[in-house]
């Protein structure tokens, strides 16, 4: 689970603030291995999905949702 410090609104642009989090990007993976099993894609989009839902439950949408906005950590939990 990663940290959330703060949510926030500064001159109407709605922000968070979270922990920072060691580790890679989707993005940057998918730049070395070109293409994931089926297996960990699907691992990694139900940890997504969960991540969105838990977001949703407490009024967060997500704006920006992408392969460079989706981490690995050092433990191999996506964020």
């Amino acid at each position: 689970m990663i940290r959330i410090y703060d949510l926030g609104e500064a001159q109407g642009v709605k922000f968070i603030t979270m922990e920072y989090l060691e580790g890679e990007n989707l993005h940057q993976i998918l730049k070395k291995r070109d293409k994931l099993e089926v297996a960990e894609a699907v691992d990694i989009m139900e940890q997504v999905s969960c991540g969105l839902a838990a977001a949703h439950a407490v009024g967060i949408i997500h704006r920006d949702l992408k392969p460079g906005n989706i981490m690995r950590d050092k433990a191999a939990a996506w964020w």
